[in-house]
């Protein structure tokens, strides 16, 4: 098995939520990199960088995809070499998954 860093993040985002990456899933056409019973995530690299880019369509991407399985969607990455971790939430799925409602 490659073991490339890119998988490597992937896995301990993973293992941060209990369970292992979803390795099968874009060949299956979703864009989700980790999924549980509530939340899908898509991971991103960022190897070598001392940024990120985040593309709307991949945002998109991904909360489309968790509104057809009934989840709430994540981007989810680290900076190269940190061990902290970061999502990049809809904020009226965070409002939801901390029981308040959303002041517009």
């Amino acid at each position: 098995m490659s073991d490339t860093l890119w998988k490597k993040q992937e896995r301990k985002f993973a293992k941060a939520f209990g369970t292992t990456r979803n390795w099968l899933s874009r060949t299956k056409g979703g864009c989700e990199d980790i999924e549980t019973d509530r939340f899908i995530l898509d991971i991103k690299s960022t190897i070598g960088k001392k940024m990120i880019t985040i593309k709307k369509e991949d945002l998109d991407k991904i909360l489309d995809r968790a509104k057809q399985l009934n989840k709430h969607g994540f981007l989810g990455f680290s900076f190269y070499q940190s061990k902290r971790k970061f999502l990049i939430i809809d904020l009226s799925d965070f409002f939801e998954l901390i029981g308040e409602p959303l002041l517009t």
